[in-house]
């Protein structure tokens, strides 16, 4: 008969005799976390694995989601300069002037550096940060001089509702391919990128603040 209490030889929660991980929350701090990458267990306060090599990403739980995203935004906006800029003439194309064939190159480049980040593990963005700054300045100016232009001018908005239709249809078509997909990638890169700077930065912060809880633990 075993005279042991009940919940008397029961190891506590995060003991390392239970096999049980921490729990969450009871004042514990957790000393590796899983590359994201590799897989293997690196230093929780880590942004680059000592395994592999690799920069960890922005947001680390995203794994190679940001950039595969970084790859089709510099994909998009090489293809947008390639497509004309102005529905009335199908001959403006993006990349015709000294801002355009900037723009191509960066583009260009931003896809050859997101693929090194997918299978080389690095953490190269700026040629598609350059890319989505000057896509968003280029197609936002053309798309305001295509509104108060004169073609743009010359829409009659008034009739009835048939009559209105076509004149946003006419509207419409002041505005090239290419334009439309440069402003769509290059607006939607920056969201995601902004978003992305700040769930890293909370990230870091609590990093941050589990090092020093960490180190006021030693201390004590």
């Amino acid at each position: 008969m075993d005279d042991t209490t009940p919940g008397q030889g029961a190891a506590p929660p995060g003991d390392p005799a239970s096999g049980s991980p921490p729990v969450p929350g009871a004042g514990t701090v957790p000393e590796a976390k899983e590359c994201v990458l590799c897989g293997e267990a690196i230093a929780y306060y880590a942004d680059r694995c000592a395994h592999c090599g690799g920069f960890l990403p922005i947001a680390e739980g995203r794994a190679f989601g940001q950039h595969f995203f970084f790859f089709v935004c510099s994909l998009a906006i090489f293809l947008g300069t390639l497509l004309p800029w102005e529905g009335m003439w199908w001959d403006s194309y993006g990349w015709r002037g000294l801002g355009g064939g900037f723009l191509l190159v960066l583009s260009g480049y931003g896809m050859v550096a997101a693929f090194f980040n997918i299978f080389h593990r690095r953490m190269i963005v700026w040629p598609v940060i350059l890319a989505a700054a000057e896509g968003t300045y280029l197609s936002w100016r053309r798309l305001f001089q295509l509104t108060s232009s004169e073609a743009a001018k010359a829409i009659d908005w008034n009739g009835d509702l048939f009559q209105k239709k076509m004149a946003l249809l006419n509207w419409l078509h002041l505005f090239g391919s290419g334009l439309l997909v440069v402003l769509f990638f290059a607006t939607v890169f920056w969201i995601v990128f902004v978003w992305s700077v700040i769930q890293g930065g909370r990230s870091a912060a609590e990093r941050k603040e589990a090092e020093k809880a960490a180190r006021a633990a030693k201390r004590k």
